[in-house]
Parts: structure tokens; sequence; C-alpha cells
């Protein structure tokens, strides 16, 4: 006898059947996370929806993403906390500036403050 013991086909079925609806079950995370949408950036995978500035929460669109120190920002967000601020009216710098008297302007801010007319830098 190659067998022992009688199979016993009802038992065992009941532990195929809840075997292959785990499989099933499995199957639809796995195709819900392959069907989304996904970006990658800073060295992982996120969905689209997950992938947010890391100060403010908006998702991010068309104009991207800045990086620092591994934390992914919107553009307002990131000039907000990490550009240098303009001398005159302390807002982020995010162009072109004027450097002079150990700190950076607007060229609209850099004015003269005796006669507050633009200075013309040639």
């Amino acid at each position: 006898m190659l067998f022992d013991k009688t199979f016993n086909f009802s038992k065992n079925y009941e532990y195929f059947e809840h075997f292959l609806t785990q499989i099933h079950d499995i199957t639809n995370i796995l195709f819900f996370c392959t069907a989304q949408k996904c970006v990658t950036a800073l060295e992982k995978t996120w969905h689209t929806e997950h992938f947010f500035c890391a100060q403010c929460g908006k998702q991010f669109g068309e104009e991207g993403f800045h990086e620092k120190d591994g934390r992914p920002y919107c553009r307002d967000d990131y000039f907000d906390m990490f550009a240098p601020k303009c001398g005159g009216c302390n807002r982020p710098i995010m162009e072109n500036y004027v450097s002079a008297l150990s700190t950076q302007w607007h060229a609209d801010c850099f004015v003269c403050r005796v006669s507050f007319g633009t200075i013309v830098i040639v």
C-alpha cells in the first residue's frame, strides 16, 4: 500500500478553496498596484497620489518638484524655505538678483535710499 491514510477530498477541497481565495485577493491587490500611475523619484517608486510636497501636501503636477535633504517640495515652498531672501522686501529670490552691501536683492528692490530712484547698473 502506497498511502497509509485515506484522502478526504471534501476536507482538503475546503483548504484548497481557501487557498484559491487568498491567491485571488493577492492577485487583485497586485493588479491594483500595477494598474495605477506611478512616479519614480528620490530613489523610490510612488503612486502619484502619495508623492506630494513635504511642507504643504500639494501633489506635484507638470511643474515637478525640488528636493532638499531627500524630501520633495513644491516650487513655492522650496523657495520660501531655502532660497536667499531679498535685502529689500525679504521675499525669496527665485531668479536674477543684484549682489551688493553683503546681501542679495531683487533688481526692483535695489534702490537709492536718498532719492528712492532705481539704480541702473551698466
